[in-house]
């Protein structure tokens, strides 16, 4: 059976601590939330912005 993968990333303190509380607030973990959106736009269930912004820098979608 193979092996889960894990990935480490970085967030603004910021957006990680609202993330959290969100998170709690719903009864779910953070990890469980992000393989959730994961999951979706694997499926093409959910679209990524064109360009987002943290902290004072644009990145654009390609």
């Amino acid at each position: 059976m193979p092996q889960d993968k894990s990935y480490r990333f970085r967030l603004p303190n910021e957006l990680f601590e609202a993330a959290m509380q969100k998170a709690e607030r719903e009864d779910l973990t953070l990890s469980q939330v992000l393989r959730r959106f994961l999951s979706a736009w694997v499926a093409d269930k959910l679209e990524t912005p064109p360009y987002i912004e943290l902290e004072g820098e644009t990145t654009e979608a390609k």
